[in-house]
């Protein structure tokens, strides 16, 4: 099991937006943590969610993650999943999502 300790969001602005670059797992105890971080950062902007540091994601990080992408295109930005790790590239794959939203 994880705790909210072994999750850590770092947040870079860049000139073509806002990079959050996550490590550790997005689990229910990090939902908290990634929705806040997330919620900041609606607007019309380009999102990048580096995901090459995170090595699980479950049912509540990938809503946290839809939630947020709807927010985020609902006031003209858009979302980047970059770099998942194989583990969560299958996750993105296996379930849908990496159809739905861009995954680089």
């Amino acid at each position: 099991m994880s705790d909210s300790s072994t999750f850590d969001l770092e947040t870079e602005e860049t000139a073509e937006g806002t990079i959050v670059r996550a490590r550790g797992e997005i689990d229910i105890h990090a939902c908290p943590v990634l929705d806040a971080t997330l919620s900041e950062l609606t607007g019309p902007r380009s999102v990048v969610l580096d995901l090459s540091g995170v090595g699980f994601i479950d049912s509540s990080g990938l809503r946290s993650i839809l939630r947020f992408n709807g927010a985020l295109g609902d006031a003209g930005g858009r979302l980047v999943l970059k770099d998942p790790s194989p583990t969560a590239r299958r996750l993105l794959d296996i379930t849908g999502i990496s159809d739905v939203l861009i995954v680089q």
